[in-house]
């Protein structure tokens, strides 16, 4: 999505990924940084019942009573070996 900043891309993400997880999907975030990806956690909790969930705060992961899921996705490290 092309936009500047606070267009409320954040937002929209979330919206799309409450929808998808209601209707059971697995949905991924990905955030710059690890503090970002709370701040995205924290904010999709604001706007959902705690009846309707199951959250982890240690993971930031939400289930959700329909079967979906909202998760961030974890960057792996890649290690390079060089040869001289």
């Amino acid at each position: 999505m092309m936009a500047g900043r606070r267009w409320g891309k954040s937002l929209i993400s979330q919206t799309i990924a409450i929808r998808n997880a209601l209707d059971g999907k697995l949905v991924a975030y990905v955030t710059p940084t690890y503090q970002l990806s709370k701040v995205f956690f924290e904010d999709i909790l604001k706007r959902l019942p705690s009846e309707a969930i199951n959250a982890n705060k240690s993971d930031l992961t939400i289930e959700f009573i329909t079967g979906g899921k909202i998760g961030q996705l974890q960057r792996f490290k890649i290690s390079h070996s060089y040869n001289r």
